[in-house]
């Protein structure tokens, strides 16, 4: 892809995802937002796969700029453990998208009707998560990554209710239930030798 091309992909993402936060999914329409955006419509179509897809963009922008936060949080506490690491990260997915709670709210409820943006949601979440679970020292690959990774989505699915109704400056309401839901997630993930008593307890050996 072209440096403008990227540039807009951005312009364009970024107008879907205000716009996403205004109005339902269903609603968004392409040309609209290249309207918007002031991008010629025929421009946009020939360089953004449908909305869906810069929705998903714009998504993954803020999973970046949580994950490279995290990054920079974890080499500053080396002695922290996996579970540490791996709840502070998802803290920070949490609070990254904290203005953008209109948008998570219409962009899943789309998705218990949508089943294709269900399934895109899931797979980026699905990368986001195990690009979490790498920084924070787990170096498991293959089914056990896989199962690991599907766990803490679980996680994610269980706290996301709780903390689109938390009003605290603090997230004080979600970050216990996070780390509640997390706790949970590993006594389950022992009990099917998904994990290890020891493996979230243990400092990460990577950093």
């Amino acid at each position: 892809m072209s440096d403008s091309s990227s540039t807009i992909i951005e312009t364009l993402s970024a107008h879907a995802w205000r716009q996403l936060g205004e109005a339902g999914f269903p609603s968004l329409h392409l040309d609209d937002i290249a309207e918007q955006a002031g991008i010629d419509p025929v421009t946009a179509q020939l360089v953004a796969t449908d909305v869906a897809s810069l929705i998903l963009h714009a998504l993954c922008h803020h999973d970046l700029e949580a994950l490279q936060t995290s990054q920079a949080d974890f080499a500053d506490d080396p002695e922290a453990s996996i579970y540490e690491k791996l709840l502070e990260g998802l803290i920070m997915r949490f609070e990254t998208l904290q203005e953008s709670k209109p948008q998570i709210r219409n962009l899943h409820q789309a998705a218990t009707r949508n089943p294709l943006l269900a399934l895109q949601l899931s797979h980026q979440l699905g990368e986001t998560v195990g690009k979490y679970l790498s920084l924070a020292g787990d170096d498991s690959t293959g089914p056990l990554k896989q199962a690991r990774i599907l766990g803490v989505i679980g996680v994610l699915l269980r706290v996301r209710s709780t903390w689109l109704d938390d009003d605290s400056a603090d997230m004080g309401l979600t970050i216990k239930a996070l780390d509640e839901e997390l706790k949970k997630a590993c006594e389950w993930a022992v009990t099917f030798r998904i994990l290890s008593p020891s493996d979230m307890t243990q400092q990460a050996t990577n950093d």
